[in-house]
């Protein structure tokens, strides 16, 4: 039941994603309105992750992609911070 949940949150943020995407090439990519895309991608990852673990199996790879989720946790999640900045002015 997890696996088709996190599948179905991935598929969820990947259209989102796309949506997000094609309304940035509209209005111009490099404003601080388009951090949240980046945001989305890392969601669309960590989701895709979680539900394809089953299939992966245990193992050196199950281990390293895990270990990239935190490093993109690590990372992305502070630019939520400069967007919330850009929302407020």
């Amino acid at each position: 039941m997890d696996t088709i949940l996190f599948l179905g949150f991935a598929l969820a943020y990947l259209a989102l994603l796309v949506w997000g995407v094609t309304l940035a090439r509209g209005h111009g990519w490099w404003t601080a309105a388009t951090l949240p895309l980046l945001v989305l991608a890392a969601l669309v990852f960590d989701n895709a992750v979680i539900g394809l673990g089953r299939f992966i199996g245990d193992g050196a790879f199950l281990e390293a992609i895990n270990l990239s989720r935190f490093w993109v946790h690590a990372f992305v999640t502070p630019v939520l911070v400069a967007w919330a900045l850009h929302t407020l002015r």
